[in-house]
């Protein structure tokens, strides 16, 4: 039996079934040039600011960890969970996998030239794309927004654990609501 790796890539279709999911249950319009949040969320949320977060992670070699350990919390018996990355790779993610895969990692495909291509994990923060964590079941999730440095958290106990570690995250709650 082969050991499990940390993430594996999705098919297309899988891809494109999980964004249509997106697109309609968070009104998800990626925009660089919007003034106002491209997400719609209806569940009770917190809303966090997580401008500076890059310095932190970079620095902390725990930071990536306390983020994966959250997840693993509130994965509770799913085997994995999901990680989208806008127009990018999106993966099974399974972040109780303690073994790293690079980043990025080559992936060899012959339908590209040179005979594959570079997929790389998205990071727990907004680094220049939109970024999607949540359970497979869609019952909790971490949503950033990279132009505006926001994390959108959903989901009792993800917002429990998030609250948690906020100010060793460098996160900072700029709105909580009890949902639409």
């Amino acid at each position: 039996m082969q050991s499990q790796q940390e993430w594996e890539i999705l098919s297309d279709p899988q891809t494109d079934a999980l964004w249509e999911i997106v697109y309609q249950r968070f009104s998800f319009e990626p925009d660089y040039y919007a003034k106002d949040s491209r997400y719609t969320v209806k569940e009770p949320h917190d809303l966090y600011s997580c401008k500076g977060v890059v310095a932190i992670a970079d620095s902390d070699p725990n930071w990536r960890e306390t983020i994966r350990d959250i997840f693993c919390t509130c994965l509770k018996d799913q085997e994995y969970m999901y990680a989208l990355d806008w127009q990018s790779t999106c993966y099974e993610y399974y972040p109780q996998v303690k073994t790293r895969k690079e980043n990025p990692t080559f992936i060899l495909d012959k339908n590209y030239e040179h005979g594959g291509y570079n997929a790389y994990f998205p990071e727990f923060y907004p680094d220049g794309d939109y970024y999607l964590f949540f359970s497979k079941d869609l019952s909790w999730g971490y949503l950033t927004d990279p132009w505006r440095q926001h994390i959108f958290v959903y989901g009792e106990q993800l917002r429990t654990e998030i609250q948690k570690k906020a100010q060793y995250l460098g996160f900072t709650l700029i709105e909580s609501s009890v949902g639409i």
